[in-house]
């Protein structure tokens, strides 16, 4: 099973995006806080996708980056954000994809989580 961090300050957003991505058969963690993002995924033995509002109270993205840059390293992101938060001036990996908080954006969201959940079964599979 494919499994999501979703972190972001507005609880609507968060669960909004639990109930879709749930739907397409994800397993959807929760997190309101950078505080909550660093716990869990030092505690999670898998984590495969994090979407990340990059401005969580308790820290913003330079903090939860420093610290978990190893593992920030191995996962892909989605940096759902509003369009005044750019620029992020921080390189975390090759796997950084970013999506603007708007109308359309959870339907954007929700094709790119396939496609990279597809990429990854098909990489476990070569394996």
């Amino acid at each position: 099973m494919f499994t999501i961090l979703i972190a972001d300050r507005n609880k609507h957003v968060r669960e909004l995006l639990k109930r879709e991505l749930s739907a397409h058969g994800h397993q959807v963690i929760l997190a309101k806080t950078a505080a909550e993002v660093v716990m869990i995924f030092s505690t999670k033995e898998l984590i495969d996708l994090l979407i990340l509002d990059p401005d969580l109270p308790n820290g913003d993205l330079a903090d939860i980056t420093l610290k978990l840059k190893d593992g920030f390293d191995a996962i892909p992101i989605i940096i759902h954000s509003c369009g005044c938060e750019r620029p992020f001036s921080i390189s975390l990996s090759n796997k950084i994809y970013e999506i603007e908080k708007g109308t359309t954006s959870i339907e954007k969201i929700k094709i790119l989580v396939d496609q990279i959940s597809r990429k990854d079964a098909g990489r476990l599979n070569a394996l």
